[in-house]
């Protein structure tokens, strides 16, 4: 089984070898929203093994985009800063949740063992 994302689907395609003609071809057995996880009902129509393969294609999807938010997240927090000193436009709840959000990522860096580095003036 291979996979492949079509606009805004995932396709589980079985690769099906025919005996008589000799020759492969490709069905493909469930689609689903790639921004949804599919349902028991559509799993029910992999085998064990395509259930597993479509986990860790899943996993490995899902562990690309996440790398891909942390290679962004500094022109993203740049981007923050410039906002935030153009408009001044916090107030108490946003203020709040993004001291809070800081502090827990400042928590993760320092926890992977990058402490803070020193700001020179």
């Amino acid at each position: 089984m291979y996979f492949r994302e079509l606009g805004q689907r995932i396709q589980c395609i079985r690769a099906i070898y025919d005996k008589n003609s000799k020759k492969k071809y490709d069905k493909i057995v469930i689609s689903f929203n790639k921004n949804n996880e599919p349902g028991p009902s559509v799993l029910a129509k992999l085998t064990t093994e395509e259930k597993i393969g479509l986990q860790n294609y899943l996993k490995k999807r899902k562990e690309a985009y996440l790398l891909t938010v942390v290679e962004q997240a500094p022109s993203k927090l740049a981007e923050i800063e410039e906002s935030l000193s153009i408009l001044n436009c916090l107030d108490e709840k946003n203020s709040k949740e993004l001291w809070q959000a800081l502090d827990r990522i400042a928590r993760l860096i320092k926890k992977a063992g990058y402490p803070k580095s020193k700001v020179k003036k």
